[in-house]
């Protein structure tokens, strides 16, 4: 009889062990793991910095085009043009209004364009990466192929809209990303196409600051390695680095994803949008051990001076907490080293004097 009841205690207890092993949490298979989408090799001296683990996409310049109007040609200009670009030119007269402005004149649109005192003429510009809306930048226009326009000089550019990819007259046309407007200067050192000696290009000129960004021009970054925690920190060392500045509609970096990270130029680097790319992809992840990143940087660039251009922007990227491990380099006899730290000292002092002025 006891046998039985040994036998039954036993198959009891083995139940019991099963239903603990199977509640038992087991390991992830290493397959579950994140893995990474694509590789990235960096040089030592990039090794714990934002570049080393993301990429950064938009960051390159946009050429845009568009045709125009010149006007104010007193007789150098010319009624002959493609008939595409004139049908364009006057539906942006309809669309802008300034159909209002021509019949001031006494004049119907197709009248207005058949004058001698105006130009059909192609703009062309290039909006720097990461440029936010209402940057600024120059436009160049020349008289349109084919017309009889003789000169552009005292001319001024009517408000035109300008595109990214080729130049298209007609209802397929990309997105605008800019207009361009201002008087036209005429470079009188450019030679003409005809070669003749003394002889002025007066078919082209250049407007400074003509061109106006009507939208940003998005960051991002991407995580070879799409992790959220990842993503998280390099978030939080961006707005360290890059605090909202007075006028900034958002955070300098926001998560979008585990893989992806959306971000805003500062106001303060509306011009200079390349020292901003280079200074988040050279930027550390640790922002809380600044003093021993910046020595280490040192360390490397003096094993290979060849690095420095990299450590001058890591130690730009570190900010002022770098600047005490400069000072003995201003006088390196090595060139690199020397350059590195003037250059990111130099620029350090910039930085300082727009922070004081802000």
């Amino acid at each position: 009889c006891a046998l039985p009841i040994l036998l039954l205690a036993c198959l009891a207890l083995a139940a019991a062990c099963s239903n603990i092993e199977s509640a038992a949490p087991r390991p992830k298979p290493i397959s579950s793991l994140p893995r990474p989408t694509f590789e990235i090799q960096v040089d030592p001296i990039l090794r714990g910095t934002i570049a080393s683990e993301a990429v950064l996409l938009g960051f390159r310049d946009t050429v845009v085009r568009g045709y125009g109007i010149v006007v104010g040609l007193k007789g150098s200009g010319s009624r002959m043009m493609p008939a595409e670009v004139r049908a364009l030119l006057l539906q942006e007269l309809a669309r802008r209004e300034i159909s209002d402005t021509v019949k001031g004149m006494g004049l119907s649109p197709e009248r207005f364009l058949d004058s001698d005192d105006i130009a059909a003429v192609v703009v062309e510009g290039i909006i720097p990466a990461g440029a936010v809306r209402d940057a600024r930048f120059d436009l160049r226009v020349y008289s349109v192929p084919g017309s009889g326009t003789t000169s552009l000089e005292g001319g001024r550019l009517w408000t035109a809209d300008l595109r990214a990819g080729p130049l298209v007259a007609g209802s397929r046309q990309a997105a605008i990303l800019a207009e361009g407007k201002g008087p036209v200067l005429i470079n009188p050192f450019a030679p003409a196409a005809s070669g003749s000696l003394g002889d002025v290009d007066r078919l082209s000129g250049r407007i400074l600051d003509g061109g106006r960004v009507l939208k940003d021009m998005p960051l991002r970054l991407r995580l070879a390695t799409p992790s959220h925690s990842r993503a998280g920190t390099i978030v939080s060392a961006l707005n360290s680095r890059f605090a909202r500045e007075p006028g900034q509609r958002d955070d300098t970096a926001r998560g979008k994803s585990g893989e992806v990270i959306e971000l805003t130029v500062p106001p303060s680097y509306k011009d200079r949008t390349r020292d901003f790319a280079q200074l988040v992809r050279h930027m550390s992840l640790d922002v809380q051990n600044s003093e021993a990143i910046a020595t280490a940087v040192r360390r490397s660039l003096l094993a290979n001076p060849g690095a420095a251009e990299a450590a001058a922007w890591r130690w730009q990227a570190i900010g002022k907490k770098s600047v005490p491990i400069l000072h003995d380099l201003y006088t390196h006899p090595e060139e690199q080293p020397r350059y590195a730290a003037l250059e990111a000292g130099a620029k350090r002092s910039e930085e300082h004097t727009s922070e004081l002025q802000s």
